[in-house]
């Protein structure tokens, strides 16, 4: 049987008003050589009642845990373990996508293999889904325009240079990560509450090199 390209994992904690928008923003990308991997936390609130909708899909894999992990971590540790693409892609359960995001980035992934990184720029949005921003700003102290533009980069320059100072990809749902990589980096460091991504970039990055998107394909929701 023929793996899917990418992995899509989705680790779901009590996100049900945007659960159903960011499934279906998977669903709805315009490069479907996926699978959807959804990963729930032990949820309280109508989380599971939405997935109903979702276990009898082709390509769909739903795991419902008994109880609460206390972070995201150990669901995407349990993800990248269940995954079979070749990419692999956390899309936090509470933001979305632009439909061309994989059909953007994958091709960049597959033209050059010592890329094992690849993410793009983010649009704020509000619990509303309204677009308050983007994430310009948080990098812009480091540099005012490198992130207004497309650019490759060595892994470990871009840690000496930029990474050391900051989480300068700073939402997981921008990114896609060569599967191939990311074993040699696992599992990500459970005992970060908030900045587990932070190290797990910095340790992938040891690892390979990284391209970056300027255009805004991921919906990263704030609050």
């Amino acid at each position: 049987m023929q793996h899917p390209k990418v992995s899509v994992i989705v680790p779901n904690y009590n996100h049900g008003p945007y659960l159903a928008q960011r499934l279906e923003s998977i669903l709805n990308q315009t490069y479907n050589d996926l699978e959807l991997l959804i990963i729930d936390d032990a949820s309280t609130d109508d989380s599971l009642r939405i997935l109903t909708r979702y276990y009898s899909k082709p390509r769909v894999r739903i795991v419902v845990n008994t109880a609460n992990s206390g972070s995201a971590f150990p669901q995407w540790n349990r993800g990248f373990y269940l995954a079979k693409g070749e990419y692999v892609w956390i899309a936090k359960s509470d933001d979305s996508a632009d439909p061309h995001f994989l059909e953007t980035l994958v091709p960049l992934l597959d033209q050059t293999p010592s890329l094992g990184l690849a993410y793009c720029q983010s649009r704020l949005i509000n619990k509303a889904g309204e677009e308050v921003g983007d994430s310009l700003n948080w990098t812009e102290d480091l540099d005012p325009e490198r992130w207004k533009y497309d650019f490759i980069n060595n892994g470990r320059d871009e840690i000496r240079s930029y990474l050391i100072h900051k989480n300068t990809i700073p939402n997981a749902s921008a990114v896609i990560t060569r599967r191939s990589v990311l074993k040699k980096v696992l599992p990500v460091d459970t005992t970060f509450e908030t900045c587990g991504d932070w190290m797990h970039w910095g340790k992938v990055l040891i690892q390979t090199d990284l391209a970056y998107i300027s255009e805004p394909l991921n919906y990263w929701r704030l609050g």
